[in-house]
């Protein structure tokens, strides 16, 4: 096995200059260090990713946060997936690995352990809620994170989708169709829903329209989501058993969207013609029913672009201020929607 003694005596130097030069230092004067490369190619060395740690303090490994599996099933959120997409495409052209941690155990004590062995240089959270423990265990830890959703304290570090514009984009396709009244289906507790919804009112609004009580349905989450389906089920059937069908329905998710659809089949309610639906986050199953689901979709890979963009310039320092940024929403228009008049 090619060792740093045999880089350096190919290149005519010492085993510190060779190591100062694996570590960018200045003091190696260009000459030498283009031979010392020179000899890295030709002996095809890897250096030690122990040793490069130790010399340098840097791991070059990210850790990426998802849900224990008991709590939120990873196999039922195929966007974590494509968010991964997007964190490890910036993650390995910077050299980076990552390293898949469940949210799970003592989230103080576990994530500081995690930077003060040397096994990540900073956290990227997929999935976050409100009163959530573990982002107290991030902030205490005082190392480099970053939150993927809205954080109660909108100072720390966090990329989002913009999730009320994304419902504003919905609102104004129903509006363009003449659809009234319109309904919501959602979460009462999550702040991506609570901004999809308030982006659907301000919508409406703009047509001198409103959501009424009556076609808000809003379950609290608490420790654990609901099944979406079945709450999209549910409130369907409660509006067709009271006669209070909307025109149109926006889900704060496509899986929601599901279980809504599901009952208008049930039910002899045809989709779009009695009732036109727009979900969220453009699921893989959303263009295969019967009709195709129209759905504003989430910018899943950008995010996790982003996410991982701003936590390698927060390990840096070069982090902007405030370190946050919003990431777009489109509406995919499918024939759940209706056409336009």
């Amino acid at each position: 096995m090619t060792t740093i003694s045999d880089v350096a005596r190919l290149a005519g130097v010492g085993t510190t200059t060779v190591t100062k030069a694996l570590a960018g230092r200045k003091y190696v004067s260009e000459p030498t260090r283009k031979r010392i490369y020179e000899a890295i190619a030709a002996l095809d060395y890897q250096p030690s990713a122990a040793g490069r740690m130790l010399r340098t303090g840097v791991t070059h490994v990210l850790g990426v946060i998802t849900p224990p599996p008991d709590a939120q099933p990873f196999t039922h959120y195929s966007q974590f997936s494509r968010i991964l997409d997007g964190i490890g495409e910036v993650a390995q052209a910077h050299g980076y690995d990552l390293l898949w941690i469940t949210g799970a155990g003592d989230a103080v004590g576990s994530y500081a352990a995690l930077f003060k062995s040397k096994r990540v240089d900073g956290l990227i959270d997929l999935y976050i809620h409100p009163h959530d423990p573990r982002i107290d265990g991030l902030t205490a830890s005082g190392y480099p994170f970053v939150l993927i959703g809205i954080p109660e304290d909108e100072s720390l570090p966090h990329v989002t989708a913009g999730h009320h514009d994304g419902g504003l984009l919905a609102g104004r396709a129903f509006m363009r169709r003449g659809y009234a009244p319109v309904g919501y289906i959602g979460l009462a507790d999550s702040p991506a829903s609570s901004g999809r919804l308030a982006g659907l009112q301000a919508a409406l609004a703009e047509a001198g329209q409103t959501v009424l009580p009556e076609h808000i349905g809003l379950v609290e989450r608490g420790g654990r989501l609901p099944d979406y389906e079945e709450l999209g089920w549910s409130t369907m059937r409660r509006w067709l058993a009271n006669n209070t069908v909307p025109r149109a329905v926006l889900t704060a998710w496509d899986s929601i969207a599901y279980g809504a659809l599901r009952a208008c089949h049930e039910s002899g309610l045809a989709v779009p013609d009695g009732l036109a639906i727009v979900g969220f986050d453009d699921e893989p199953p959303s263009r295969l029913l019967t009709p195709p689901l129209a759905t504003v979709r989430g910018p899943l890979r950008e995010l996790g672009s982003a996410a991982a963009t701003l936590l390698l310039q927060l390990i840096a320092g070069t982090a902007p201020q405030p370190p946050s940024q919003v990431v777009p929403m489109s509406l995919v228009e499918r024939e759940s929607l209706g056409p336009l008049p």
